[in-house]
């Protein structure tokens, strides 16, 4: 950690993963000082970031689920957050609808998504979760939104995102 950001991680042979942006810093001088084989990656620090991110999820938890509506131009459908953004403009809540809102299982986003792929509740309506999808993690104290994007879950916020009331 440099700054309070993740910089890396250690491989078990000894090796020393680290973001590129890092290089020619104290962290460099710290790791070769150290006797670790360092490698240059670009992209490693937002991806720990995120994967710390998804640790710290809500826990005890519950799950909303939205999905675009039916209606909605096929253009923004199953495509990242950058490309909704670009033809849409923003995020906009009346283009989604809930499909549930429920408990769901511990652990990563990923585990989230596996339960409703191969587990889904009752009370699920939608289609297994996907690209475009918005999968809501909360509690009593927190909520935390994430957009189910090619390149992972990208952390997104609605005005006003509890106001609809389920059709269940």
């Amino acid at each position: 950690m440099l700054h309070g950001m993740l910089a890396g991680y250690l491989e078990r042979d000894g090796s020393a993963i680290v973001d590129e942006q890092f290089f020619g810093t104290e962290l460099n001088r710290q790791l070769l000082e150290a006797g670790y084989r360092v490698r240059w990656e670009r992209g490693v620090a937002e991806k720990l970031e995120r994967q710390d991110a998804q640790k710290r999820a809500v826990s005890p938890r519950f799950a909303r689920v939205y999905q675009l509506r039916p209606e909605v131009d096929p253009l923004l459908k199953f495509v990242s957050l950058q490309a909704l953004l670009a033809r849409s403009g923003a995020l906009l809540r009346e283009q989604y609808q809930q499909v549930y809102d429920g408990p769901c299982p511990e652990g990563d986003l990923d585990d989230v998504c596996d339960f409703f792929l191969y587990q889904p509740p009752k009370r699920f309506i939608g289609h297994p979760l996907t690209v475009s999808d918005l999968l809501e993690l909360y509690n009593e104290e927190e909520s935390q939104l994430y957009y189910i994007d090619p390149m992972g879950y990208q952390p997104v916020r609605f005005e006003n995102l509890r106001k609809e009331t389920p059709k269940i």
